[in-house]
């Protein structure tokens, strides 16, 4: 969450950019399904991509391979999509990678630091029903914040 919040911050503050499908000079065939007047959000960086590469980097910190298995999911179903659409620039995609995976580098480190991971493990083995509960409400928040692909 924290990584889309500096994306829309940075999109807020970054000079204007418009996207592929709105260049006339490109002469891009708007793709079946999708809205030409889309949003008047700058492209830069992708929040998509920030969001989905941040969750990354734990898995890799956990597992080589999965995070890499991770991050070529990532690619294959929401960077490539995203430029076949027309709604992301290559640069949108590769900046918000960069953001995504920084940020979330610099919180596993402070999160680290806290103590933080014991006390959820040792909540969920002490409060099993509360923790599912919790667990399950946040990835339904996490879902249903990018249910419309088109958003951002």
């Amino acid at each position: 969450m924290v990584a889309a919040g500096a994306v829309w911050l940075l999109k807020a503050v970054l000079p204007f950019r418009h996207r592929p499908l709105n260049d006339p000079d490109l002469g891009l065939r708007v793709p079946f399904g999708v809205d030409p007047s889309l949003n008047d959000l700058s492209t830069f960086p992708s929040g998509h991509t920030a969001f989905f590469f941040a969750l990354s980097v734990p898995l890799w910190m956990r597992s080589p391979w999965l995070g890499s298995a991770a991050v070529v999911w990532t690619s294959l179903t929401v960077c490539l999509p995203l430029l076949y659409r027309g709604e992301h620039w290559l640069s949108d995609i590769v900046g918000g990678a960069v953001v995504g995976v920084a940020l979330m580098l610099l919180l596993c480190r402070l999160i680290g630091a806290t103590g933080l991971p014991d006390r959820v493990i040792r909540f969920s083995e002490t409060h099993p029903s509360a923790f599912y509960t919790l667990a399950w409400l946040f990835a339904l928040e996490i879902a249903e914040l990018f249910g419309d692909v088109g958003v951002l």
